[in-house]
């Protein structure tokens, strides 16, 4: 699907909801391309559910527009539009079969009989549940009930699937199957799917792209490679993996890297991917101070870090194993703490605590930040 010809499926501009005066919903604005798999992703309270059922015609906006495929439908309830909604409890019917499950909406409609045994019988082997149309929802799996609600809505050929949280009473394993499962049914069925969820991994996993939420308000909306490599601001950098924030200041363009201060030392980062003014003095248009974001992952130590271009001493406070990496928190001193994760294997380096190491990482694994980190991640 090409980024720049692909149709709109849903458009959402300026939107907000509020609820005793205080908002739920602050002017979100985002567009969603025919065939992209979505996330809304943020903590709990953030507002993305509210944005979902405004998007799904089941909460009305206070302010705003909302597009389906070309449609103003803002006004219009949740049966007047061509999109579904699953929500975390599945609602089947559990006095019917699956089939019936999954016709209910069809036979509302009076299709043919014929029309519908075929959508049916489609919709299940979309969703992988061939020959299982007469058992009753009562013997089915978490994951296959969760298959049959997928098949449900999608026998009605909505333009746009949403998804509230629908993986979260399952295990772990089998919600992270399910995700897999998601993603499957979602290209093949080529329906366009808008998921919310509070998971950062199941975010990453299965999006085209995610839009972070915090208070209310769409702090990024971008590919998941570009939030968690160029993060908006620290609220999105914390809340989206791990990550070391350092407060530094005066920061200036030098050549194709960023220098910042952190007390007497001088680090390098990326620039920003808008690049400063091209005037003269580029560092004008810079704040003054913010923080450098460091994932824990891009932390190297000992001789891994010997010939970085950013380096400080650090001594290991404490040191976990978690199988196929070290986590270590360090303490580089002057209320600095910083936490790395190397990658381990039999026979590698492994750093005690008390022992003084040098921890470095590179120019493009350090984001210069603006502002300060906002609470609420989690």
């Amino acid at each position: 699907m090409s980024e720049t010809t692909a149709a709109l499926a849903l458009e959402a501009r300026a939107l907000s909801r509020r609820f005793d005066g205080r908002p739920a919903v602050d002017r979100v604005s985002l567009d969603v391309r025919e065939g992209e798999f979505i996330s809304l992703l943020g903590p709990s309270g953030c507002g993305k559910t509210t944005l979902l059922r405004m998007l799904g015609g089941l909460e009305l906006p206070d302010e705003g527009t909302i597009w389906l495929s070309g449609r103003d439908v803002t006004h219009i309830p949740a049966h007047g539009r061509q999109s579904h909604m699953i929500f975390q409890q599945l609602a089947l019917f559990p006095h019917m079969n699956v089939e019936r499950n999954i016709a209910y909406g069809l036979k509302l409609k009076k299709l043919p009989k014929t029309e519908i045994r075929r959508r049916v019988g489609e919709a299940l082997e979309l969703v992988e549940l061939g020959g299982y149309g007469q058992r009753p929802v009562s013997a089915l799996s978490g994951g296959q009930a969760q298959r049959v609600a997928i098949a449900r809505a999608l026998v009605n050929e909505p333009k746009v699937l949403l998804l509230d949280e629908p993986l979260s009473a399952l295990d772990a394993r089998l919600r992270l199957n399910m995700q897999r499962e998601l993603k499957r049914i979602q290209r093949e069925s080529g329906t366009t799917f808008v998921f919310v969820t509070h998971d950062q991994n199941e975010a990453m996993n299965v999006s085209d792209r995610i839009g972070v939420m915090s208070a209310g308000r769409l702090l990024q909306y971008a590919s998941p490679e570009e939030i968690y490599d160029r993060p908006a601001d620290a609220f999105v950098a914390s809340f989206i993996g791990a990550t070391n924030l350092i407060d530094v200041q005066s920061p200036s363009v030098d050549g194709d890297a960023l220098t910042v201060r952190w007390r007497a030392r001088t680090f390098r980062a990326r620039l920003p991917q808008a690049p400063p003014s091209a005037a003269p003095d580029a560092s004008a248009s810079l704040p003054a101070a913010g923080q450098l974001s460091v994932r824990h992952e891009y932390v190297r130590l000992g001789p891994a870090a010997a010939n970085l271009p950013n380096t400080l001493d650090a001594v290991v406070v404490e040191r976990q194993y978690v199988g196929t990496a070290l986590r270590y928190a360090l303490d580089a001193g002057h209320g600095l703490r910083l936490h790395a994760s190397a990658p381990h294997s039999p026979g590698a380096p492994v750093h005690e605590p008390g022992e003084t190491v040098v921890a470095g990482w590179d120019t493009q694994a350090a984001v210069f930040l603006g502002g300060e980190p906002e609470g609420g991640a989690s």
